[in-house]
């Protein structure tokens, strides 16, 4: 499956989604990869917010304070006020930047996600988190570590933009939707593992995958409601993201950055190997997924000597919390079956390298 070129992508009308906002106090913030597979898109983008327009390359390499500022100074220089919005067309990066930076200008504006990829339609581009990665002294780049809770006033999904993703993308995003599901029930779980297969041998349309995004963002957004600042409920969300976000903070770190759903996936296989041997879960969950990680997504390029560091990582995990005698816990949400997850998990130092050689035992 490969990226398909030259689009038409009709912004234009989302217009009306913006009436009740002067047109000079609309601006956008665009990944700038978008502009070769839509020849237009630019004239589009300029039309829709005559405000202005920001196109930023958008990888995780980029979103930092530095880019930010770049923001902000993109604001202030033409003028917006607290009643501007900005509207973020692209994947996680975008919204996650876009949205830390309209929390911030002025005390905060209003600003709508445009999601471009798998990944930003079920996971980034909806629920208010946004954040940064910020270097520690030691180097380590700690992902998604600063950050405020500031929802979007609207996401707008649009089934054409999955037309264009490259394979990798699109397996990165759909590692976060087989997460969504596996909060939901057994039927979706299975069904986005058969999905899955279909897209991927070209026996399954965009339509398709669209549908169960659609259905893993409403499982996420029911969760949301419930726990909008992630006091309780909303934990679950963090499935497979405790060993996947060491993964990912260690790749920045060496300079061979993991795509965040590639290292999900293999969070996801961390998370149900401990399901299985601590809380007693079925294994069938865990060899199906096991399956399709090595079918598609290949095996973790770790090894025994990266497991201090990935400690050292999960150590930082905002998930974690400090018993009485002010000892670090690490936590992880778990599954005593598909749909029934449990936040909080502690699980030991030696429990989690025995997960991680798991993983690199496959």
């Amino acid at each position: 499956m490969q990226a398909k070129s030259q689009k038409y992508m009709n912004l234009l009308s989302l217009d009306s989604r913006f009436s009740s906002y002067s047109s000079h106090e609309r601006f956008v913030l665009a990944d700038n990869h978008l502009l070769p597979l839509y020849p237009d898109l630019l004239s589009q983008l300029k039309a829709l917010a005559p405000g202005g327009v920001l196109l930023m390359d958008a990888d995780e390499n980029i979103k930092n304070i530095d880019s930010i500022g770049k923001i902000w100074q993109f604001l202030l220089s033409r003028n917006a006020t607290r009643h501007a919005v900005l509207i973020c067309i692209g994947g996680g990066v975008i919204s996650d930047m876009g949205g830390f930076a309209a929390a911030t200008y002025k005390r905060g504006i209003a600003y709508v996600n445009i999601p471009t990829t798998l990944l930003a339609m079920v996971d980034a581009s909806s629920g208010g988190k946004t954040a940064i990665d910020f270097p520690a002294e030691d180097g380590v780049i700690y992902k998604n570590s600063v950050g405020v809770f500031y929802p979007p006033i609207d996401t707008i999904m649009l089934p054409d933009w999955l037309d264009t993703l490259p394979t990798q993308q699109f397996l990165s995003g759909y590692a976060e939707l087989i997460k969504t599901l596996l909060l939901d029930c057994e039927s979706t779980f299975l069904k986005s593992l058969s999905c899955l297969e279909n897209y991927m041998e070209s026996t399954a349309n965009v339509s398709e995958v669209f549908h169960l995004a659609k259905h893993a963002l409403a499982v996420k957004r029911s969760i949301v409601t419930e726990d909008p600042f992630e006091q309780g409920k909303r934990k679950v969300l963090n499935l497979g993201h405790t060993i996947g976000h060491a993964l990912e903070e260690m790749s920045l770190t060496e300079q061979h950055p993991i795509a965040h759903g590639y290292a999900v996936m293999y969070g996801l296989i961390g998370a149900l190997y401990l399901s299985v041997t601590l809380l007693g879960m079925n294994r069938k969950p865990l060899q199906l997924l096991t399956s399709v990680m090595l079918r598609y997504y290949g095996r973790p390029q770790c090894t025994c000597k990266d497991m201090y560091g990935l400690l050292a990582c999960m150590r930082n995990d905002k998930k974690n919390s400090l018993d009485l005698n002010g000892h670090l816990q690490i936590r992880f949400t778990l599954l005593t079956q598909i749909g029934t997850p449990v936040p909080d998990h502690i699980v030991l130092d030696d429990q989690i390298v025995q997960a991680v050689e798991y993983i690199n035992s496959l």
